[in-house]
């Protein structure tokens, strides 16, 4: 059967309805990968967003390492435990290129389950049980008005969990937070820097001069060292979150020791996959470091659905999620039911996947693919 495998990959390119903007980018159209692996009866998808600020990872690298990889993985991987085992025996050619093998692992998964007849969740061995999946608003930097209005269509959604992308201009952000929280009573928000400032005492003061007690702040420094957030972390009243400057399993070890401080945003795409996720995630619980599952800006629903897994693994111990928005924010999805979010921000899988298929249980539209990308 490994023989009749072909493996393709796709440069994504799906317009936004409006561009995100934060201090490291500003997006009008996805930056995805696409990788499809078929036996000519079975196909399964998988993707991933490659961001240069973030791995240091491009479209054209991406592109590179899955022709370098490609061959040898068909070759060695034909079940579940030989992905696994793949992954850990090319650790060192996988972490520097994790939004590479992202899309390929996932598709390997959703290639695997289909032909096996298991979904994603039968596959790593969890509980299939349908259950509610809580999402946060995000919301990126804006003019007041553009704000305003954001605010307003989270809170008709029901939406009391918040994330605003701050920009260096206190008085402005300071603004938009006390506009948010005097807008959605009730409401808990956390602010996300991308890396904005440059010394701890910047940070200090912005936390401190906030209208409120924010629950967490994101990648405050340029530096993204850890034993600096550790620094940090004494000297503000307020949770680290830490994405960016969070590179792998034994970054861990640096913050163990005051991980009451400290928030980790996990993101399937920047981790390498689910299977290394699921390795972060378990250590996570075990050093008590609470955890986020966290999306990259344009995500289609194949990672959406990945997400769920990974934190059905964990038993959905995760303070919140990030993400599913779909045709909300997409031109269009890649399956005939976009995953998005709905009323309270909270998303049903029942009411988007197709029981009756296996792998990912998502219809993907190969003609999607094709009209918005280019094949390798």
């Amino acid at each position: 059967m490994r023989d009749q495998l072909q493996i393709s990959i796709y440069d994504l390119k799906i317009p936004f309805k409006n561009s995100f903007s934060h201090t490291s980018a500003t997006r009008n159209v996805t930056q995805t990968i696409i990788v499809e692996i078929t036996d000519g009866s079975v196909t399964g998808y998988g993707e991933s967003c490659p961001r240069e600020y973030v791995t240091g990872e491009s479209i054209k690298s991406t592109f590179h390492f899955f022709d370098s990889i490609k061959d040898d993985v068909l070759a060695c991987v034909s079940s579940f435990e030989d992905l696994n085992n793949y992954r850990l025996e090319h650790s060192k050619e996988i972490s520097d290129n994790f939004a590479g093998w992202c899309a390929i692992e996932l598709a390997f998964l959703d290639f695997l389950g289909r032909r096996d007849r298991k979904t994603l969740e039968e596959l790593f061995a969890v509980d299939s049980t349908f259950k509610p999946t809580s999402y946060s608003a995000v919301i990126g930097a804006k003019t007041f008005e553009g704000f305003a209005q954001d605010v307003q269509k989270y809170d008709q959604f029901g939406f009391k969990d918040f994330k605003l992308k701050v920009s260096g201009n206190n008085e402005d952000d300071y603004k938009k937070l006390s506009y948010l929280k005097e807008t959605v009573v009730g409401s808990t928000v956390r602010v996300d820097a991308n890396n904005l400032w440059q010394n701890l005492e910047d940070v200090q003061d912005f936390v401190k001069n906030a209208p409120f007690q924010l629950s967490g702040i994101e990648e405050p420094l340029v530096s993204k060292s850890l034993q600096e957030l550790v620094q940090l972390s004494q000297l503000i009243d307020c949770k680290i979150i830490l994405d960016e400057s969070f590179k792998s399993i034994e970054d861990l070890e640096i913050i163990q020791e005051n991980a009451d401080s400290f928030i980790l945003n996990l993101r399937i795409s920047k981790q390498g996959g689910l299977l290394n996720s699921l390795d972060i995630a378990r250590d996570c619980l075990k050093k008590n470091i609470e955890l986020i599952i966290g999306a990259q800006v344009g995500e289609s629903a194949i990672l959406t659905r990945a997400s769920i897994t990974l934190s059905r693994t964990i038993n959905n111990e995760v303070r919140t999620m990030e993400g599913a928005f779909g045709t909300l924010f997409l031109m269009e999805d890649l399956t005939d039911r976009s995953l998005k979010f709905g009323r309270n921000g909270t998303l049903n899988l029942v009411d988007f996947i197709n029981i009756e298929e296996k792998g990912n249980q998502l219809r993907i539209n190969a003609q999607t693919i094709k009209k918005f990308s280019h094949e390798s």
